[in-house]
């Protein structure tokens, strides 16, 4: 999933990522506070509030195959999920996608620039793969083009482990203070004097 860093971010402990405000993350694990990402072939944990990302309905990560077939045979052909892989490391997923007569999944794969892809096409998230096949049948063997129902239920993402370490605050605003008040200056005698003698000067004598 693609993420954008909303602030700059110097890593605190050996398993998280650095990163600089405005660049682009590859997400691919949400759950709880800290999600797994990767940037310039690196992979590490980010604070999930530092950065900007939509996850759409059809992330599904902690859904399971047999869930998957469930819900989508509710649902019109090309409706889908994408799946994380419950038997490899983070970053592996399938999307299962409703046939005429069944759910059919694929696994998506990754290449040594890390990639993904189905059959030949590549791209550098799942975002732009799925957009990919709304266009071109993901299937060989019928059309089928997934459809965006956005009626199921994402799971996984919002769950907080109590064991996870805080999210750490963002960034205070680049705004300068504001100034405080200032308190009005006071006179000391010999200078209340002079301002009395200048008045007196300036002031016509009154006959």
């Amino acid at each position: 999933m693609e993420a954008t860093a909303r602030f700059d971010y110097e890593t605190k402990a050996s398993d998280e990522l650095s990163f600089m405000k405005g660049e682009q993350l590859n997400i691919v694990q949400t759950s709880g506070n800290w999600f797994k990402a990767e940037l310039n072939g690196c992979l590490g944990s980010v604070a999930k509030n530092y950065l900007n990302i939509h996850l759409p309905s059809w992330y599904q990560e902690d859904c399971s195959r047999a869930e998957a077939e469930e819900q989508l045979m509710k649902k019109p052909v090309g409706a889908f999920v994408i799946r994380g892989s419950r038997k490899t490391e983070h970053g592996d997923f399938s999307i299962s996608v409703r046939l005429e007569a069944a759910v059919q999944h694929f696994k998506v794969l990754r290449d040594s620039r890390g990639q993904y892809y189905l059959w030949s096409e590549r791209f550098p998230s799942l975002n732009q793969l799925v957009e990919y096949y709304q266009h071109t049948s993901i299937s060989k063997q019928t059309k089928v083009f997934l459809l965006e129902t956005g009626t199921q239920q994402r799971r996984g993402s919002e769950d907080v482990l109590p064991s996870q370490r805080p999210l750490p605050p963002p960034p205070s605003s680049d705004c300068p203070p504001a100034s405080a008040p200032v308190a009005p200056r006071q006179h000391n005698e010999f200078e209340l004097l002079y301002l009395g003698i200048s008045l007196f000067r300036i002031l016509p004598v009154v006959a």
